[in-house]
């Protein structure tokens, strides 16, 4: 695919691109393709996407309040990578463009200072409600800030999934309420919520990923209903022994505790 810079910028990249190694920043590190070319953009590392788009795959700046640029180098920002942002510990507040339109996963992973993620209304992909992230048309939780320091979380009607790690290291909440819209509970979606104790899976949901409550620590109370009929092995892994997930009699979700070997109660 053909770019066009001018000559100094053109320069920049090549010269930037051949000291990436040399600054430690690997592919291995951003979990991209093996030979994808990294360009650096002040303290930013983006790919370009097939459409001929930027996709962020790592931040390496220091700042409580970030704003996404739109563009790099010309190019507009269209994506995040699952580790743009990981872990930065002094980020309380982010800005997103309105070309910012979709994420791997959560790119917000173990942030946990973060507590204002900032969207105009008019964006035509994302949108804030109530401090969390959301996509717009498919209706996914993408985000939930782990400097938010409530115990119990009413998720909003109508979402009708939960994006990979979109709580994931939570530390706050105890309880979450799952509204009857949604279908999915994605990849680590809770995974080390150290204190949540009970979640209610409504029906309509059919799928808990890989992970989804791996390592939470305090989970007393899961209930699942018949409209469930996939549960990845490692759903529950780490879990403390007290655990009790309640099932439905003939349910896909008994016959997988009866597998797994946990406790479940028939309702």
């Amino acid at each position: 695919m053909k770019k066009r810079f001018g000559l100094l910028a053109a320069l920049c990249l090549f010269f930037g691109v051949l000291g990436l190694a040399g600054a430690g920043v690997g592919e291995d590190l951003l979990h991209i393709e093996p030979g994808t070319t990294v360009y650096p953009c002040g303290d930013f590392r983006y790919i370009v996407r097939d459409d001929g788009t930027a996709a962020i795959v790592r931040y390496y700046g220091k700042t409580e309040e970030l704003v996404i640029p739109g563009e790099m180098d010309g190019l507009s920002v269209t994506g995040a990578d699952r580790n743009a942002f990981l872990e930065l510990d002094e980020l309380k507040k982010v800005t997103l463009p309105d070309s910012l339109k979709d994420f791997v996963i959560c790119p917000f992973v173990r942030c946990r200072n973060l507590t204002e993620i900032v969207v105009s209304p008019d964006h035509p992909y994302l949108e804030v409600i109530d401090g969390v992230l959301f996509s717009r048309a498919e209706k996914k939780l993408l985000c939930y800030p782990l400097g938010f320091t409530a115990e119990k979380y009413i998720i909003p009607p109508g979402t009708k999934e939960i994006e990979e790690y979109a709580f994931y290291f939570d530390d706050n909440l105890k309880e979450i309420i799952i509204p009857d819209s949604m279908t999915e509970i994605g990849e680590a979606a809770f995974n080390c919520c150290y204190r949540l104790e009970r979640v209610t899976i409504p029906d309509g949901v059919t799928k808990i990923g890989p992970e989804a409550f791996r390592g939470c620590d305090c989970l007393e109370e899961v209930r699942i209903p018949e409209s469930v009929t996939e549960i990845a092995d490692n759903a529950f892994l780490h879990c403390p022994e007290k655990l009790t997930i309640f099932v439905r009699l003939g349910s896909y979700a008994e016959t997988f505790c009866k597998e797994q070997g946990l406790n479940y109660i028939v309702k």
